[in-house]
């Protein structure tokens, strides 16, 4: 995905390029991409937005302890990073070795202070 804000110094051209089918096994972005790995996590109401701008409307659901989440992941330290940048507001249920480096990380960020 492309964020405009990344873009610049851009200018027209003219070049042309033909159109070309691609097989619609090609197509299907999640059969080359398993998420098979599952994170339950329960996030503070306050991310509701921030979750739905990365995941869509319909990602969680409220409960009496915050908003619970469930998603499929491929990629381990991406989805470490950005459960890090919701700081206190996040925390993991499943999987147990996630929620253990999050807690790791945490402790060597703590000894730098």
């Amino acid at each position: 995905m492309f964020k405009l804000n990344r873009l610049c110094n851009l200018r027209k051209c003219d070049d042309k390029f033909a159109s070309r089918d691609i097989p619609s096994e090609k197509r299907d972005f999640y059969s080359h991409l398993h998420d098979n790995k599952k994170l339950i996590a329960i996030f503070d109401k306050s991310a509701k937005f921030l979750i739905i701008e990365t995941y869509g409307m319909d990602c969680y659901f409220e409960t009496t302890e915050g908003l619970h989440f469930e998603i499929g992941f491929t990629n381990r330290s991406y989805m470490i990073s950005w459960l890090l940048s919701f700081g206190d507001k996040v925390k993991v249920i499943e999987p147990p070795d996630i929620a253990a480096d999050i807690q790791n990380i945490a402790k060597k960020i703590l000894s730098i202070y």
